[in-house]
């Protein structure tokens, strides 16, 4: 068995309120042994030093000095690694469940030299919400992928430092080496992981200097007055987007997306007039696929629905975590699928939200329920009344509650669930 060996950096400055959690979400992973975990502590003066010392046995490598700032920091931990990649996992940051490298790492070669995924962002309640996603080639238009959720060769990172000289980029020069990699030809592998909980409350979560500097880093070789309107138009979009006219206009949208479209128009017995409203709401909807009446749903622009696709009566669909349904694939009636929950053990019952995945040619029987976080591979048989708590694999069929494998469905499967009736 391949066992590719991890260097985890944490850099931290006066991160008491944070640091345990992301020391013991490291030291959880079932994947440790292979985990090399080095902290590089910027002479913190409150609680964060006494913290790193009673978790000692789970550090490899400390440095607690003085730096030139957080990239000086992040360079010292690159220049210590000794792993085949380099994770950074800021103080306060988490992996998404104790098993996930072992899933990406173990047994997997890479001949990448930049491996990304997909992350969670974690509000101050402790709800959880899976991010917006991009492939790599998006990176010309702007960040796409959290730096956290990325696993950097530690050959090249060695060869290609943070360049903290370029004082003018502030927080962004995480993102400057990422694109920089992307300009240069560097391989890019996206792996569909989400592997990080990643705080909101960040020194990134300023909107308007994000959008400067990442202006400037994509515009660097540009004239500077088209770098200049960039970055206004970008100010625009966002003070638009946090004025006092942003609530007038969401209440307008949920009426338009959750009452009108969802509960009047929906029961309008033409699919194809529905197909229209679907799309106008942001739901992606594959050729030949059939929505019948009654369909409910949350968040219908994180939906996305293959070709030849069937979905019966007053079926619920809960998008909020993203929800995407392959080609070919049956839904009966009144199956629901839920990619929100609540976490039992919260003080303040903060949210969960996790994608469900269904592939191509799925029969999903009626009334049964998908629960958040679940991938259905191609082929599977979910029966009905069923409740779906694990991923279920290619072929197999599924039963009960919690539902168990049952058999195995033949493969060469060719069919595709198309409805020639007009008025459903």
């Amino acid at each position: 068995m391949i066992h590719a060996r991890l260097s985890v950096i944490t850099v931290c400055f006066n991160e008491e309120a944070n640091i345990s959690a992301t020391i013991e979400s490291v030291s959880k992973q079932t994947y440790r042994k292979n985990i090399e975990y080095i902290i590089i502590d910027g002479s913190s003066t409150d609680g964060t030093l006494d913290i790193i010392n009673a978790h000692s046995a789970d550090i490899d490598v400390l440095i607690s000095e003085s730096d030139r700032g957080l990239y000086d920091a992040m360079n010292k931990g690159v220049e210590k690694a000794s792993g085949d990649f380099i994770q950074f996992l800021n103080a306060g940051d988490a992996y998404s469940s104790d098993d996930i490298i072992q899933h990406i790492f173990e047994g997997n070669v890479y001949d990448s030299d930049l491996i990304y995924g997909k992350s969670n962002r974690v509000t101050k309640k402790g709800n959880r919400f899976p991010c917006m996603h991009g492939n790599h080639e998006m990176l010309r238009y702007g960040p796409t992928f959290r730096h956290g959720a990325c696993f950097i060769r530690t050959q090249y990172h060695k060869s290609a430092l943070f360049k903290i000289d370029r004082t003018d980029l502030g927080f962004a020069l995480d993102f400057k080496f990422i694109y920089d990699a992307f300009v240069a030809g560097k391989r890019f592998q996206e792996i569909d992981f989400i592997i990080l909980d990643y705080l909101e409350d960040g020194v990134s979560n300023d909107r308007y200097k994000s959008a400067l500097y990442n202006q400037l880093i994509i515009n660097e070789d540009k004239n500077k007055i088209l770098v200049k309107i960039s970055i206004i138009l970008k100010y625009i979009k966002i003070y638009i987007r946090d004025s006092f006219l942003i609530k007038p206009i969401k209440f307008a949208k949920y009426f338009f997306v959750n009452w009108l479209v969802g509960r009047f128009l929906n029961e309008v017995p033409f699919w194809k007039f529905r197909k229209i409203l679907y799309l106008l709401v942001g739901m992606k909807i594959g050729e030949r696929t059939v929505i019948n009446q009654g369909l409910e749903y949350f968040s219908p622009d994180r939906l996305s629905i293959g070709s030849g696709t069937h979905i019966n009566r007053k079926c619920f669909i809960d998008a909020r975590g993203f929800c995407s349904i392959g080609n070919n694939t049956s839904i009966s009636h009144e199956v629901l699928i839920l990619t929100g929950t609540h976490d039992i053990h919260s003080v303040n019952f903060s949210e969960i939200h996790r994608p469900v995945s269904i592939g191509d040619n799925v029969w999903i029987g009626a009334r049964a329920v998908i629960l958040p976080g679940v991938k259905i591979d191609e082929g599977a048989v979910i029966a009905a009344g069923a409740v779906v708590t694990k991923n279920v694999s290619s072929f197999n069929i599924v039963g009960g509650v919690p539902a168990r494998i049952m058999g195995t469905r033949r493969h060469g499967l060719d069919y595709s669930c198309e409805w020639g009736i007009p008025f459903v």
